[in-house]
């Protein structure tokens, strides 16, 4: 073999080298791009598994929130209903008195 074929080849060699080093490289950057998306990505998840957990804590505390001004309700609603019956009973008994009071003055 001589010399110029030798070196012929050897430049060849170089040649596919520094090509597959560039295309190692390539990957490289790709590998490092995907790593800081996967990151981003991760983060996102991060944040949105908190907001999630903020979300139904909220959503408990205003159904706890509903619940007790449904019992209130139920309570306010429950003493007005007395107090109708009260009146009427008042006004039941006003108006036995005026009947006993008529026959009364009558009898007399």
């Amino acid at each position: 073999m001589d010399r110029n074929a030798y070196m012929t080849y050897l430049e060849t060699q170089l040649e596919r080298l520094t090509s597959a080093c560039m295309t190692v490289q390539g990957y490289g950057e790709r590998m490092d791009q995907m790593s800081s998306q996967i990151t981003s990505v991760e983060e996102r998840i991060v944040n949105l598994t908190r907001l999630i957990k903020l979300l139904q804590t909220t959503s408990e505390t205003q159904e706890q929130e509903s619940q007790k001004i449904r019992d209130n309700f139920g309570l306010v609603n429950g003493r007005l209903c007395e107090l109708d019956r009260r009146m009427a009973d008042t006004e039941r008994g006003q108006v036995l008195q005026r009947i006993v009071r008529r026959k009364v003055r009558g009898a007399t």
